[in-house]
């Protein structure tokens, strides 16, 4: 006969396994889920924080447009970059203004000379640059644009520039030459002549508007755009298909009401 409480069985070796392997199954499955939760989260934290730059960089340079002045004094230009930056094959444009701001110093109004750029890293992905005098313009300075027309092809960048977004892929920028909204020429300078049909001719004055593009990826996207940077295998071609699927994207219009100035004509 048994003994009285001496009638309780173990688990089996295939018992303790089985519930080991079951055991590593769930922590594995558990490990996924948060690791795809981790990735789910940076993902749209990236998106959101790329909405937020590309969204204000538009703001920014829309106001500063609208702030905008060009008459037989002062001038306005829109054209590819002067340094010839690019990214994958895209070429960037760049914008110079002279944009009238109320912070000066004095009390009054300034002028300030502002630049948009895309920094200098050729075949690379780059930052949105904003350049800007610090001081408001003043006549003393004969590099300034109340003394050289073409102030904005002086030596270098400006002294005070900043970056606006990252991971910029194109910056592009249009206005028209003519009433049918047409750039022939892929810049507009106000100092040359555009025909706006019936033989009238405008100059020294601002487009009617201007439409800026702005292309950026999230630093995700941009960490792969750079590990694919480092296989020399992979084209160029590859890349910017790479870029097309996976940027975001980013346009304005910024119409000019004052185009003409306030002078007589």
């Amino acid at each position: 006969m048994k003994a009285p409480g001496n009638n309780r069985n173990g688990f089996t070796l295939i018992e303790l396994m089985t519930a080991m392997t079951i055991l590593v199954v769930i922590v594995m499955m558990m490990t996924m889920i948060f690791n795809d939760a981790d990735k789910i989260w940076y993902l749209g934290t990236g998106r959101t924080l790329n909405c937020i730059s590309g969204r204000a960089a538009m703001g920014l340079i829309t106001h500063d447009l609208e702030y905008a002045v060009a008459d037989d004094l002062l001038t306005f230009a829109i054209r590819q970059d002067k340094n010839k930056s690019s990214s994958y094959g895209f070429n960037h444009d760049e914008i110079c203004c002279v944009s009238l701001q109320n912070d000066s110093t004095d009390g009054n109004r300034a002028a300030r000379e502002i630049f948009y750029y895309v920094a200098d890293t050729t075949g690379k992905v780059s930052t949105l640059m904003k350049g800007y005098y610090s001081s408001a313009i003043v006549s003393t300075n004969t590099k300034h644009c109340y003394y050289t027309r073409t102030w904005y092809d002086v030596a270098g960048r400006p002294p005070d520039s900043r970056p606006i977004v990252e991971h910029v892929t194109a910056f592009s920028l249009f206005a028209p030459t003519n009433q049918n909204g047409c750039c022939k020429s892929g810049a507009y300078y106000s100092t040359n002549s555009y025909e706006y049909g019936g033989g009238y001719y405008m100059s020294n004055s601002l487009p009617e508007f201007v439409d800026v593009y702005l292309e950026v990826l999230d630093e995700m996207d941009a960490d792969k755009l750079a590990e694919m940077e480092k296989n020399l295998l992979i084209s160029d071609a590859t890349k910017r298909a790479f870029i097309e699927r996976s940027a975001r994207r980013y346009t304005t219009r910024v119409s000019f009401h004052n185009r003409l100035g306030y002078k007589k004509r």
